[in-house]
């Protein structure tokens, strides 16, 4: 399968912020996400009908992920540190 993974401008800019072995592992995860994700929408954040695209959530360590799925492209809309703190 000839997937593509795409960035948000802010994801981009947070994703090049993160330790290189963490990306790395980012987007690992997003291409071994997508072929997971593409058999089963059992995973997304959205409730899913046939006019919604599923939104999805990927954690690495104290780092986080949403994003899409659309068709054969992998789309990252945001990455950011999970805030550990509970008030």
């Amino acid at each position: 399968m000839n997937q593509k993974v795409l960035a948000t401008t802010y994801a981009k800019k947070n994703l090049s912020n993160l330790p290189e072995e963490i990306r790395n592992e980012f987007f690992q995860k997003f291409k071994d996400f997508h072929q997971t994700a593409v058999k089963d929408n059992s995973t997304s954040l959205s409730s899913c009908n046939k006019n919604e695209i599923p939104i999805y959530s990927l954690d690495i360590g104290k780092y986080s992920a949403i994003l899409t799925i659309h068709g054969k492209i992998t789309l990252v809309h945001a990455v950011q540190e999970i805030n550990s703190e509970k008030p």
